[in-house]
């Protein structure tokens, strides 16, 4: 077939079908002129393909797909205000169709970002190519294709670093994001590549790029970093959302820049460097998992604490309180089954290492309906790495009944996970969009992962009282919580704004006004001049549960 696209009736290598099939998908679409939707926002991974597919295709094949191996031919260029880039275009025909200037304006701010603000190394220089030693950067027709990170040559050999230029397409016209937005966020988003093949490594097995979903994860969420305001990544979730049951390397990359977004708000954008200097002489998922490591977390816990931040997302959503722009996200799509009338109800999934499996169980034997939302999560990358296709057994069993071995949820569901390898392993369960356990760790001070019980629409019941707070017109603050059935001491800590720790006892509860109890004096076990008026987040933990919200403290 690929053959028969140049007219070649005579069977093709290996490399000759790479190479065409790779000028078939760019030419398709520059006579398309698609939007760019799926997967085709990026060319990088075929363009790297051509390219090493070009050293053992045919003279005749190559003389055919020149167009997709060579720079563009161009009749103008500028150089950006910081020096650092070149900028091609054809000013007669084929002009832009968006500001070149403003366009120089972007490739500058992703340097300044990319490299300045985060530290990141800048791509190598290709020498005189292109006609000078700045970065060049070609805007030309690109189908439905934002851009692409070609390849030059290698730095030296066996390297795996290479000299690049970036094609960015110079229309935009029928796609998500249009004009100037859109080159602004492929500027960001190819930049990185280059940084990555510049500085890192291109890690390939044959042609094929390994750990893909690394590079596009990374370079996606570079759109965000460097401009918040566009939001074009947003376009690509739906596929991670509705399917978050792949393992997490055969995600696109695309679909999960908001893993990055998670990972700077937990850790800082230091982390995400310190994964490609990881990821030089270790595989992606271990380098991901290696730098938690370095940060006394690990992926197992932060995989779940990551999907239950999504269960947040569309008519879910905590304005600014998980991801900034979840509002705009899709709804996490849930497996769903129904109660019985009498009986546990039993399941047993299969479910893919490092992947997210939510499962909806819905209770129409009440009135109103009650659903009983699982998130659970594996964190096995061990597996992670080359065995994605394994499946690992899950059994759930939700019952009415207290059953030997089954953990109560609340005063009417039981539930009952079996698996093997719990640490790898954790469940989250929410009851009508409530979360009321999970196993995974919350000891960070990070507030994404606490319970918010003061939100609209959650149990009012347990409010903590008085909220606000006035200092010198109240002694306490009581939090009321269900009874846990126990004696022990529960841990109350209370943390500022920013996170950070300003009190923490343990103790047992107390009955007031018929409700079981913690309290607080703020006065007496926290000094008045510390305490600022705002807001704080309290949490408190027992051996079967935890319970978190916000106070509101006011210091006249």
């Amino acid at each position: 077939m690929l053959g028969e696209i140049l007219g070649q009736a005579v069977p093709v290598s290996q490399q000759d079908s790479i190479l065409l099939r790779c000028y078939e998908l760019r030419n398709r679409n520059m006579e398309q002129n698609t939007p760019a939707q799926g997967n085709g926002k990026c060319f990088f991974e075929s363009s790297v393909q051509a390219h090493f597919a070009a050293a053992g295709a045919s003279p005749d094949i190559l003389s055919k797909t020149s167009s997709i191996l060579s720079r563009p031919i161009t009749d103008t260029s500028i150089v950006s205000p910081s020096g650092f880039f070149r900028i091609h275009y054809n000013n007669l025909t084929g002009t832009p169709a968006y500001s070149v200037t403003e366009f120089a304006k972007a490739l500058d701010s992703s340097y300044r970002f990319e490299v300045g603000f985060l530290g990141y190394p800048a791509p190598p220089k290709d020498g005189t190519n292109g006609g000078d030693d700045k970065y060049d950067v070609y805007l030309t027709p690109q189908g439905n294709f934002y851009g692409s990170t070609e390849i030059d040559y290698e730095l030296s050999s066996g390297s795996q670093t290479f000299v690049t230029y970036i094609l960015v397409n110079n229309d935009f016209s029928g796609f998500f994001t249009k004009g100037i937005d859109a080159a602004r966020v492929t500027a960001a988003h190819e930049f990185h590549h280059a940084i990555q093949i510049g500085n890192y490594i291109l890690r390939l097995k044959g042609s094929e790029i390994t750990d893909l979903f690394f590079y596009e994860l990374t370079s996606t969420s570079m759109e965000e970093f460097v401009y918040p305001t566009v939001n074009d990544y947003v376009n690509y979730l739906k596929e991670f959302f509705h399917n978050p049951g792949n393992a997490f390397a055969n995600n696109s990359g695309y679909d999960i820049p908001i893993w990055n977004f998670h990972l700077r708000q937990r850790y800082g954008f230091d982390l995400i460097k310190r994964q490609w200097e990881l990821f030089k002489t270790n595989r992606a998922m271990l380098a991901i998992a290696n730098s938690l490591l370095e940060k006394k977390a690990s992926f197992s816990n932060e995989i779940s604490v990551f999907a239950n931040k999504c269960f947040y997302t569309n008519y879910r959503c905590r304005i600014k309180k998980y991801f900034d722009d979840a509002d705009l996200y899709p709804e996490l799509s849930f497996m769903t089954s129904n109660l019985p009338n009498s009986g546990p109800k039993q399941m047993l999934l299969n479910v893919y290492p490092t992947s997210i499996v939510p499962l909806m169980v819905i209770n129409s034997n009440v009135s109103p309906v009650d659903t009983i939302q699982m998130i659970i999560t594996n964190g096995d990358t061990r597996r992670g790495i080359d065995s994605l296709s394994v499946l690992l057994p899950v059994q759930i069993l939700i019952s009415l009944d207290s059953i030997p071995g089954i953990s109560k949820i609340n005063n009417r569901y039981y539930v009952k996970i079996t698996t093997t390898d719990y640490s790898v392993w954790n469940t989250s369960i929410y009851i009508n969009n409530i979360l009321f356990s999970t196993t995974t760790d919350t000891s960070s001070t990070d507030t994404s992962i606490i319970k918010d019980t003061s939100t609209t629409g959650l149990n009012f019941n347990l409010i903590p009282y008085p909220n606000p707070f006035i200092i010198n017109q109240s002694k306490i603050i009581v939090f009321p919580v269900q009874f846990w059935g126990t004696n022990e001491e529960i841990e109350l800590s209370i943390f500022d704004l920013r996170m950070n720790l300003i009190f923490q006892a343990s103790r047992k509860l107390s009955l007031i006004a018929g409700k079981y109890c913690l309290s607080w004096d703020p006065i007496r076990e926290k000094r008045v001049s510390s305490l600022g008026s705002g807001v704080y987040f309290y949490y408190i933990k027992s051996s079967q549960t935890q319970l978190s919200g916000k106070i509101v403290i006011i210091n006249k």
